[in-house]
């Protein structure tokens, strides 16, 4: 099949489902229907008027130019930016297990959006985070009882640590709930909210 380009008025958009409004062969391709990307299995969930993407077959390893790309991992979606950067766009739960006393330079799940911590049985502190990337997002639930404290600029690798815009450590022996998002201007994980 030959596709013209998008200068010419015939034969540069060819998919288009009948009944569209518009002369989809000069427009766009249009699709009404349930379409399946990636795979030969439809995998739709019974859905219509929906699309179905596969998991990748390979992530992309390199930055892509010029845009962007949007893919499925583990039945979640990502997107690689023109930085390089790798945005979740669901939210994906993973187990943060730290140790009594300071735990700097942490090892998280790569893709992980929200680190549920356990494991302390004592009092505790967090530091920094390790392996970050510009505009990283991760909330932390901690559901007590033990002491708390996250640390502000200090023993962690520089570029792991966190400021918790307070200018001081924060404490709590409490439920607490904390939003983190990585800066790469301030080179640091800044915590926009803290909740306990």
């Amino acid at each position: 099949m030959k596709v013209n380009p998008q200068t010419s008025t015939v034969n540069c958009y060819p998919f288009y489902d009948g009944g569209t409004a518009e002369s989809a062969n000069a427009v766009a391709n249009v699709f009404k229907t349930a379409t399946q990307f990636f795979s030969t299995v439809v995998a739709l969930g019974g859905g219509k008027g929906v699309m179905g993407i596969a998991n990748a077959q390979q992530e992309p390893s390199t930055t892509p130019s010029g845009g962007g790309v949007f893919y499925a991992k583990a039945g979640s979606p990502k997107w690689r930016d023109s930085a390089g950067v790798k945005h979740n766009l669901a939210v994906i739960e993973a187990g943060l297990t730290l140790a009594n006393g300071a735990n700097d330079n942490v090892a998280v799940n790569d893709d992980a959006t929200l680190l549920v911590i356990t494991g302390p049985t004592a009092a505790f502190s967090l530091s920094g985070i390790a392996s970050p990337r510009a505009g990283r997002r991760l909330l932390l639930y901690y559901a007590g009882p033990w002491v708390m404290t996250l640390v502000n600029d200090a023993t962690s690798t520089a570029a792991n640590r966190i400021l918790t815009m307070t200018g001081g450590n924060r404490t709590t022996a409490l439920a607490c709930f904390i939003e983190l998002v990585y800066s790469a201007t301030a080179a640091r994980w800044l915590v926009t909210s803290f909740e306990a």
